[in-house]
Parts: structure tokens; C-alpha cells; sequence
């Protein structure tokens, strides 16, 4: 079943998948911020995900507390899946069908302290832009 053309609601919609990718930029900002606290103000740069061959990603971002190490969130749109994936060698993913803003916010978050990596974003934000309480 092709999800373009399926009235299906398990697939994710633009909507849900916008408030996808406001997770991983939060995220992103957030570790960028850990290794960088103080970020030159004078020239903010818009934050966003990258566009790649199967859908968005962050790009590679700093590995909290790692010299070398970087890790990688990516929304896979043609498997549907969320990707993490660090740089020696873990890898998670998991579904992006069936999620609510707060299950995919917490997903994310477990699936980040798992790795060892432990960030703090503005749950109630982004919860709140879309109607989460």
C-alpha cells in the first residue's frame, strides 16, 4: 500500500511528520548547545534537518562528552522509521506509525539516554504547539 494514496491514519501525515522534525531540531539545538554554551548571538543561523536520500536528518552532532564520537537522528520516510545512529557503531530504530507527540517525544529521549546520551529539551513546548497537554 502506497501511504501517498491511502486515506490509512496510521501513516504519518505532514503534520505529524512537522512535529517530527521539531523533536530532532530541538534535539539538535540542545546538543549543540552542550558543547557550545555559548553560541555567538550576534549571527544566529536558522536551525532546520537536512534533506538526504530517504528523508531528514540532523546531520552528525557532537557526542556529549565524546572527543571524536558524533551521533545522527534521521526520520526515514520511506521505511517510516526513526534512525539513531552513533559514530561507533549503535544503532536504534524505531516506527514512526502510530505515534502522538508525547510517545514520539519520549521514544526519542529513552532512546538517547540509552545511548548514553542525556538531553534535556522543552517537552511542554513542543507538546504544547500541538495541542498536547
Amino acid at each position: 500500500m502506497n501511504p501517498s494514496n491511502s486515506s490509512n491514519s496510521e501513516y504519518p501525515t505532514p503534520g505529524t511528520v512537522n512535529l517530527y522534525s521539531d523533536v530532532l531540531v530541538a534535539v539538535r539545538v540542545a546538543l549543540d548547545n552542550a558543547v557550545d554554551p555559548a553560541p555567538n548571538t550576534l549571527h544566529t543561523v536558522p536551525v532546520g534537518l537536512s534533506t538526504g536520500p530517504v528523508g531528514l536528518s540532523t546531520g552528525p552532532l557532537p557526542f556529549p562528552g565524546g572527543e571524536d564520537e558524533a551521533l545522527e537522528l534521521w526520520l526515514d520516510l520511506q521505511l517510516h522509521k526513526l534512525v539513531i545512529a552513533t559514530s561507533y557503531g549503535t544503532r536504534f530504530e524505531s516506527t514512526l506509525i502510530g505515534h502522538s507527540a508525547r510517545s514520539f517525544t519520549d521514544t526519542v529521549l529513552d532512546a538517547l539516554a540509552v545511548l548514553g546520551v542525556i538531553v534535556e529539551i522543552d517537552v511542554a513546548s513542543i507538546n504544547e504547539s500541538y495541542g498536547v497537554e
